[in-house]
């Protein structure tokens, strides 16, 4: 098995500054009908997709600590005014942003979220080199190519930014590929990542990443081994 923690900090030495985690991490999306190990909430760092942070509300989750974000929300799109409706006055820990290509700096995004009151402590902005360089230094440990063509789900690249700053090991949860969707709104979102997201999986099943489904049917689904249920939370 390759030492995912040696393997990564080497590639990303002098690369993008990534928040540094430690331990077990909850990846989190907003496929619904998301399922949440017992306790596991408990001492361990939650990073979010996106919108998804709303549906941690419930289980006594005020604020993630790390949510990926990408910089759409300025699109015109009725999903995307969801989002910001919902989203409306909430925060996080560490905001990361995937900016377009029109707005480098996410300065449109920045301004939506400004307007509906929407917070953070950090702030980071991950150009399309940084980006390449974490799926390679995940995707291809040891080697240097940097992969422009993946453009994964949100929850997909929450799973690889946990991986690249250091996660022991990555629950996954609110990601599916039998269901639309989404846990917080009754909106339709559609899945536009399949592909992507696919690969991503089947390469992670391939390097044997420590990536654990929280439910069974993801875990079917990818090949990847379910969250142990031996494992404390």
């Amino acid at each position: 098995m390759i030492n995912f923690g040696r393997s990564i900090r080497a590639a990303l030495r002098g690369k993008p500054q990534l928040p540094s985690m430690h331990g077990d991490v909850l990846a989190f999306a907003s496929a619904p009908d998301p399922v949440v190990p017992a306790k596991f909430l408990e001492g361990r760092t939650i990073v979010t997709a996106n919108a998804a942070q709303l549906s941690l509300e419930p289980l006594g989750v005020e604020a993630p600590h790390i949510t990926c974000m990408r910089s759409t929300m300025g699109d015109g799109q009725a999903t995307s005014a969801d989002k910001l409706k919902r989203l409306a006055g909430r925060r996080t820990g560490h905001l990361v942003l995937f900016p377009r290509r029109a707005d480098p700096g996410c300065a449109v995004q920045l301004r939506l979220l400004s307007e509906i009151g929407y917070t953070y402590d950090e702030l980071t902005i991950l150009h399309r080199l940084d980006i390449s360089t974490i799926y390679n230094s995940v995707l291809n440990p040891g080697r240097i190519l940097l992969h422009r063509t993946y453009e994964p789900s949100m929850g997909l690249r929450a799973i690889l930014f946990a991986l690249a700053a250091g996660a022991t090991r990555v629950a996954v949860a609110g990601v599916s590929f039998r269901s639309g969707g989404a846990s917080y709104t009754s909106m339709d979102y559609k899945r536009i990542h399949v592909d992507a997201d696919q690969q991503i999986f089947a390469r992670l099943h391939q390097l044997c990443a420590p990536v654990f489904p929280t439910d069974r049917a993801l875990a079917d689904d990818t090949g990847l081994p379910l969250w142990p249920s031996d494992q404390p939370g």
